[in-house]
This record gives structure tokens, sequence and C-alpha cells, in this order.
């Protein structure tokens, strides 16, 4: 009985140590939520500079695209050509 009377008072040191544990997490949750502000800023970033090469990539598309109807056209020209000539 005087064994859980002792345990259950709150001494001094006691409350300093659950001071200083708090004190503890508390700054680790600040260094938590630091440290995943820096993350989310920094794949922010890296979202943004995915997202300007993907337009770049769709540029090239819609160039080489274009490209390959003028090479295709020329091509069906040339030939419509060669059997023009055929036919004479």
């Amino acid at each position: 009985m005087f064994g859980v009377e002792v345990n259950s008072r709150k001494t001094p040191q006691k409350m300093e140590q659950k001071a200083r544990l708090n004190q503890e997490s508390a700054s680790d949750g600040l260094s938590d939520i630091v440290l995943l502000k820096k993350k989310l800023l920094m794949k922010s970033e890296a979202l943004m500079i995915l997202s300007q090469e993907l337009d770049q990539c769709r540029t090239q598309r819609d160039q080489f695209k274009a490209m390959a109807e003028q090479i295709q056209e020329k091509f069906w020209n040339f030939r419509k050509q060669i059997n023009d000539t055929k036919d004479y």
C-alpha cells in the first residue's frame, strides 16, 4: 500500500522529466513539420519541372507530327507525279 502511494506521488524530479519530455516531443514535432514542409516544397518544385518537360515533349511531338505529315504529303504528290508521267 505504501509503495503505491509513493509511486503515484509527483516528485519535482519526475515533473521536470515529464516537462523535458514534453518539450522534446514538441520540438520533435516542430522539426517534423519543418522537414515535411521542405519535402513538400521539393516535390512541388520537381512536379513543376516535370510539367515543363512534359509541355516541351508535347510541343516536340506536335512538331514531329507536322513534319511527318508534310513529308507524307510530299511523297504522295511525288508518287502522283510519277504515275501521271507514266500515263503519257
